[in-house]
This record gives structure tokens, C-alpha cells and sequence, in this order.
């Protein structure tokens, strides 16, 4: 039965769908609006545009021709905190270079969500922002968020889908249940089936 073969072979790709879609088509308009500093920009200044903002990560790069030099995250912040604090005292300005993750990871835009998800869970790698590149220039940011979210969203349409097929072959085997078992109960059906299948002990 078509309904049937259908709902079987969306099971069978539900685990892998949301792996092949490409950073390209997950890019929204809010991933490309990443927010940037220098260099030598000063860890307070980027501590509070990251605050204001409400993001986990700065892109740096470079005041010559915009390129990247690194990226600067709540983990390279939180880790400084004792020598952001020394710099404090001794009237001493810390800046983003001192800090940031120098030539980070990248991944085209053309990688998929699976290969960024394995890129940033590598035991060697280990992190939560990852910068999207194109012809070799940079065209946005990915978090964790990002792309769990979408193979979240992308798992929960895949689940309404199927439920609506296995709605519609139940309405198919209930018409046909009482088209040739009238009055029969789903039990007493698929008991009258299976019996009908067993081989004759005789």
C-alpha cells in the first residue's frame, strides 16, 4: 500500500534529514548579522557590546580589509577574568587580542548541519560558535543553538508528518475492516489474521 511504503521510508530518513541540510540554507538574516570588533579593540568595550547585543561570541577582524583574524567568546572572557582584573588595577587596558581565539575553525557555507555538528563536538575542538565562510569571505556565525534548534524544528515536523500518515493508513485499514468484517473489533481482526497465517499442526 502506497500510504504505507511512504510512512515507512519517512521513518527511515527522519534520523538523517535535518544532517544534509547546508549552512547555507540555515543561515537566517539574524545568523548573518554577526557583530564584530578589532584587534585592538578593549576587552571591556567588547564585554559590553556582547551584553548588549545578547550574544555569546564577537567575531575579529582585521581594520585593513575586514578579514578574520579570530573570534573572542564568553569562554575566552570568563577564562581571563584573573588578568582582566590585574589590567584593572593596574590601570591597564586588556585588549581583545590578548584573549580571543586566534584563526579559528571555520566551515563553508556550503557544509552541511551534520559536519558542523561533528566539527564543533570533535574532542580536539570543543566549542559553540563557528564562523561561516564564503569565496573566502566571512558571511555569518553559527552557535550550538543554531543547529539544534533546527534539527529540533526539523524532528518535530518529521513526527506531525508521519502521525499523519499512520492517521491516514488507520482510516484506510478501519474502512477496510468493515468493508469485509463488519462488526469485528481491531483485536478480533488481527487475531482472525494471524491465526489464518499460522501453520496446521495436524
Amino acid at each position: 500500500m502506497s500510504i504505507g511504503k511512504h510512512g515507512l521510508g519517512m521513518a527511515r530518513t527522519m534520523a538523517t534529514k535535518s544532517f544534509t541540510v547546508t549552512v547555507a540554507q540555515l543561515l537566517s538574516a539574524r545568523a548573518r548579522r554577526f557583530e564584530s570588533v578589532t584587534p585592538d579593540t578593549g576587552v571591556l568595550c567588547a564585554v559590553e557590546r556582547m551584553a548588549c547585543n545578547n550574544v555569546g561570541s564577537l567575531i575579529v577582524v582585521s581594520p585593513d580589509d575586514g578579514r578574520l583574524q579570530g573570534i573572542l567568546t564568553e569562554r575566552d572572557v570568563l577564562v581571563n577574568v584573573a588578568r582582566l582584573m590585574s589590567r584593572q588595577r593596574e590601570n591597564a587596558t586588556l585588549a581583545v587580542r590578548d584573549i580571543m581565539s586566534c584563526d579559528p575553525v571555520t566551515v563553508d557555507a556550503t557544509a552541511t548541519v551534520g559536519e558542523c555538528l561533528t566539527i564543533m563536538s570533535d574532542e580536539h575542538h570543543r566549542f559553540r560558535h563557528l564562523p561561516v565562510t564564503h569565496d573566502g569571505e566571512l558571511v555569518g556565525v553559527l552557535s550550538i543553538r543554531d543547529l539544534c534548534d533546527r534539527v529540533a524544528e526539523d524532528h518535530q515536523n518529521e513526527v506531525r508528518e508521519l502521525s499523519e500518515q499512520v492517521a491516514k493508513l488507520a482510516n484506510v485499514l478501519g474502512s477496510d475492516l468493515q468493508r469485509y468484517s463488519p462488526g469485528r473489533t481491531w483485536y478480533s481482526w488481527f487475531r482472525h489474521l494471524f491465526l489464518s497465517q499460522r501453520p496446521s499442526t495436524s
